[in-house]
């Protein structure tokens, strides 16, 4: 992340996280984890293990979901409120009630209240990172504004010392691979604008089957990318976008019909729309 000044001890990113002694020690050392995610969350549970202390950074509040809820995978739980068409409203109310049931819910961990909705973004998947708050292992704490030495000077105007910095706050979209200009105008964030997510939009012989986040589930992700190869492949051929259309999404329906069961929400609307 951009933060303004200098941290004088050890900064690194996630992604050379790769253990608590590797690539720096954590025995007995003070720890700052900023990112509210997934990554951030599992790191400041493993750090809050070994670290002398452990603080974690967090912009906003978010839900927590733990692996399991009354001895099922917590997703399991949740396709089966899909399965059964049941409203989005009714599978909030249920989710959230098994969840105060399970762990409770953050802000009764003292953590502040989230200013969305539940499954209005992606939640913390995880089971752990409250008990270590409640226990004393993980202190919260909010965004960090500043790098002062070996202080960090948080949102409140607080400031704490640390020892290492871990920083589980994103990735940036580079394609080191390819020359920028080839893939056309970035927009501010630097992702390419390609027609689509797909297609060049002056040249017919380039394209990328980019799937950034499209889907947790590997599975649907063969899928997606099967249909957008297709749709290169008519591009080429000097089919229009819009003929190609209807022949793809009969394919995906086809395609999709042995996983029925699991893609049912899925299937329902498309169906819907070709009839």
């Amino acid at each position: 992340p951009e933060i303004e000044g200098r941290f004088n001890g050890a900064l690194l990113h996630s992604a050379d996280y790769k253990s608590p002694t590797v690539p720096v020690a954590l025995a007995g050392r003070r720890v700052l984890v900023i990112g509210g995610g997934n990554s951030g969350c599992d790191i400041a549970v493993e750090c809050s293990r070994h670290a002398g202390h452990t603080t974690h950074s967090i912009r906003r509040g978010y839900y927590v979901i733990p692996r399991e809820i009354f001895g099922r995978p917590a997703d399991l739980r949740a396709e089966r409120l899909l399965k059964l068409a049941a409203p989005l409203w009714l599978r909030r109310l249920v989710s959230l009630r098994a969840i105060d049931r399970t762990i409770g819910l953050p802000w009764r961990h003292g953590l502040p209240r989230p200013d969305h909705r539940l499954w209005e973004t992606h939640p913390i998947i995880n089971s752990e990172i409250l008990a270590q708050i409640d226990a004393g292992a993980i202190e919260p704490a909010g965004d960090v504004t500043q790098f002062d030495g070996e202080t960090a000077v948080f949102a409140d105007g607080s400031r704490r010392p640390f020892d290492v910095v871990i920083c589980a706050t994103g990735y940036r979209t580079t394609f080191p691979f390819i020359d920028p200009a080839l893939l056309g105008p970035t927009s501010a964030d630097g992702i390419p604008d390609l027609f689509l997510n797909l297609l060049h939009r002056r040249r017919d012989d380039i394209a990328t089957l980019k799937c950034i986040g499209a889907s947790g589930r590997f599975i649907f992700f063969m899928f997606l990318s099967e249909v957008m190869a297709l749709a290169v492949v008519g591009v080429t051929a000097g089919i229009l976008i819009g003929a190609i259309l209807p022949i793809v999404l009969g394919w995906l329906l086809s395609g999709f019909l042995p996983f029925q069961a699991e893609f049912g929400l899925f299937l329902a609307p498309l169906g819907a729309a070709m009839a």
